[in-house]
């Protein structure tokens, strides 16, 4: 049995989660499950999306991806079952795919209709599961058939030689992560000079990692506690830190650049 990966947005108060793995258990009595995380912004698609990529990105071992947000049965129509290689994704037909598709590419799509006698989403996931091990699929479907969700998307205006991204995730340090990738970054950049500005602050300077600073005479690196810099992080998403931030401390850059989710990110470009 391949590997059960869960991201909810059910947190770890409730009774929620034991309950979902008791029935992924009672399905496939052999199932190693893997809690991604059960922490998601509730209904937050673009949290999902992110904490998704990761996982795309890192996983070699086969593994079926169930995604539990936005994704009640009583509301939710359709579901989506995505491949890349040997990773399946589950979800509501909700936009999170077409999310996922601007930065993953998918060998298959198939869009499904929920069966009528299951009484809940992880039933429906299992089943589907069955559908795959059996090859029971339908024909694939095209991601233009897809819910769409553009509103997080990167646009650049070529007459203000600008690239506008947004906010779209706050890790467990606190650090805001962008939509803005390394790939685009280089693709209009063109080696030309730069400036990244959002709220009162900006930069032009992107750091290869956390302690790359340009010291001064006889200036240490402790002493940049608390400075704010950009770099790309593993995932390669132009992140915004505050280099050693302590959340108890009020400094990380919510706090400190008043900066959150879907704010504006620009970068311009010199000519």
């Amino acid at each position: 049995m391949s590997i059960i990966t869960l991201t909810t947005d059910f947190g770890h108060k409730d009774y929620f989660v034991a309950v979902l793995k008791e029935k992924i258990f009672n399905a496939f009595s052999e199932a190693k499950i893997l809690d991604i995380t059960h922490k998601i912004d509730l209904y937050n698609l673009s949290d999902t999306a992110y904490n998704l990529l990761g996982v795309l990105q890192h996983f070699t071992l086969p593994a079926f991806h169930f995604v539990f947000v936005d994704s009640e049965i009583e509301s939710s129509n359709e579901f989506i079952l995505a491949k890349k290689n040997n990773q399946w994704i589950f979800v509501a037909n909700n936009g999170l795919i077409s999310l996922l598709s601007v930065y993953h590419s998918f060998d298959e799509i198939y869009k499904i209709e929920k069966p009528t006698a299951k009484q809940s989403t992880v039933d429906c996931y299992l089943s589907f599961v069955e559908h795959i091990n059996n090859g029971q699929l339908p024909e694939q479907t095209p991601i233009e058939e897809i819910k769409q969700l553009t509103e997080l998307k990167v646009s650049y205006n070529k007459e203000n030689n600008q690239l506008r991204g947004v906010v779209i995730y706050e890790d467990n340090y606190g650090n805001l992560v962008t939509n803005i990738t390394k790939e685009l970054f280089d693709k209009y950049r063109e080696n030309r000079k730069f400036t990244c500005k959002f709220s009162n602050y900006s930069f032009d300077r992107i750091q290869s990692h956390y302690e790359d600073f340009r010291l001064k005479e006889n200036e240490t690196v402790k002493q940049k506690e608390g400075s704010g810099l950009l770099l790309f992080n593993d995932q390669n998403f132009l992140q915004i830190s505050i280099y050693k931030s302590k959340e108890n401390g009020g400094g990380i850059p919510r706090n400190l650049m008043n900066l959150s989710y879907r704010d504006t990110v620009f970068i311009e470009f010199e000519e």
